[in-house]
């Protein structure tokens, strides 16, 4: 990091915290976003959370509007958004490994001052899957052959009455599919399942195992109904669905980009081809996807050991269409980490009979799918910022993945300058927008690449 910044930092926030209202002038000077950027970088990133709280001390100041969570293993309960782990194999998976977790923002740092105890209500949901909300219907209809033997205790878990249960992550991966006509009659059957859990007559399940609902057939029947009507109407929206669809698409090149590399030269060394794939997110997308390396990494070690990859090997060409589908369903499960990520940020309001509302939201994700759960364990996070009415949290990795994309440590202040230098983050943000509307263009030549490099001939 740039010591010469980082010291006028140190004497910007100074001034500033001496003056709160200066802040006001700090944000109109055009060098200020890099000083956020840089400022939240020390804060979220430092070495530990005891290091985090001291840099929040020093540069809190140029930051006031926004929140930090950090893993730890004291601190705060998230409630059910912890990590869980079934007997089968299927987990629970919240934003951090750590069942605690520290929180951080002007308030709480007011209170810690004034040695007041921090008060902060917390609200929290677990987000299904989309294959762990699709099992929901033969579970209820008794069809368990072919269901995960946990099963019983995931649905045990998710009918509590203080478990909230998110289905957002299915209702987006199937608005492209609702248009469909022939689909309707199966999201309607999985959403009136879901709509059973969501009404479930918890403590009568308790005692006598038996699912009932707490409304009328017909009520159920109503707000599925709704259900689907607002989901027809939002992908009928081009704008809308351009939007939710941009970072599937976005995941979607990089699995390609990943696929084809691995393919196309399987010889070549792990180093030579993260280095191409971190070229081509420099250049192409205009955006370093950290998660997205760390993943590459063990999968251009591992190769198709790396079971979430396991399908995509080469094949005759009348099996393109197959790994295609693979592959944009794998983008769907990269999508699913990042909703969770992005979810941290809501902070939704309580019905209004509530009078605290909730100031930090914890969300998690259960998924049954053991291939995938490997990719999640893959990059735990140490920390997540955000700041208050954006949804674009920055998490901070646990691991060093500046050191797995570099290789070797003599390689890493090459790697900062190229990719990490004022220039390199300049450059990228004056370009991101341009991505939006070359998006297809570049899909279809990624598509054109990996079927060359995966293709075997008829």
């Amino acid at each position: 990091m740039n010591t010469e910044l980082v010291n006028g930092i140190e004497i910007l926030a100074a001034v500033v915290k001496a003056n709160p209202s200066m802040i006001a002038m700090a944000k109109q000077q055009k060098i200020f976003p890099e000083v956020e950027r840089t400022v939240v970088a020390l804060i979220g990133n430092a070495t530990s959370t005891g290091e985090s709280l001291l840099a929040y001390e020093k540069f809190g100041s140029l930051v006031p509007d926004w929140k930090f969570l950090f893993a730890s293993e004291k601190g705060s309960a998230p409630g059910f958004a912890v990590n869980r782990n079934f007997s089968d194999g299927s987990v629970v998976r919240g934003l951090f490994s750590t069942e605690r977790a520290v929180v951080l923002d002007q308030g709480i740092h007011d209170d810690m001052l004034s040695k007041r105890e921090a008060t902060f209500p917390i609200d929290h949901s677990i987000a299904l899957d989309t294959q762990a909300l699709s099992y929901l219907l033969p579970y209820l209809n008794g069809k368990t052959a072919n269901l995960p033997k946990d099963f019983h205790e995931i649905f045990s878990f998710i009918s509590q009455d203080e478990v909230s249960v998110d289905p957002i992550p299915y209702l987006t991966e199937n608005l492209p599919n609702i248009l469909v006509e022939k689909n309707v009659p199966h999201i309607t059957d999985r959403l009136a399942a879901y709509e059973v859990l969501r009404t479930i007559d918890a403590k009568h399940f308790r005692e006598t195992q038996e699912v009932r609902s707490k409304i009328s057939q017909s009520e159920r029947n109503s707000n599925v109904e709704k259900f689907v009507r607002k989901m027809i109407q939002d992908a009928s929206e081009p704008k809308l669905m351009s939007a939710v669809l941009r970072q599937h698409t976005l995941l979607y090149c990089l699995l390609l980009k990943m696929s084809t590399i691995q393919l196309g030269s399987p010889g070549r060394s792990s180093d030579a081809k993260l280095h191409e794939l971190v070229e081509f997110m420099d250049s192409q997308l205009h955006t370093v996807f950290a998660r997205e390396i760390v993943v590459a990494a063990e999968y251009f070690s591992k190769g198709q050991n790396l079971t979430f990859f396991g399908k995509i090997h080469k094949r005759p060409s009348d099996g393109l269409p197959d790994l295609i589908a693979q592959l944009k369903n794998m983008a769907w499960d990269f999508w699913h980490i990042r909703y969770i990520e992005e979810a941290a940020t809501h902070e939704t309001p309580r019905p209004d009979t509530t009078p605290i509302q909730p100031r930090y939201f914890f969300p998690a994700l259960l998924t049954c799918d053991k291939k995938f759960i490997e990719i999640i364990d893959l990059y735990p996070l140490k920390s997540c910022a955000y700041q208050k009415g954006s949804r674009s949290p920055i998490p901070f990795a646990a691991k060093d993945w500046i050191a797995i994309l570099s290789g070797s440590p003599n390689a890493e202040a090459t790697i900062m300058e190229k990719y990490f230098s004022r220039e390199a983050i300049h450059r990228r943000d004056i370009k991101r927008e341009d991505v939006n509307t070359k998006l297809p263009a570049l899909v279809k030549k990624l598509e054109e690449e990996f079927a060359k490099a995966a293709c075997t001939g008829k």
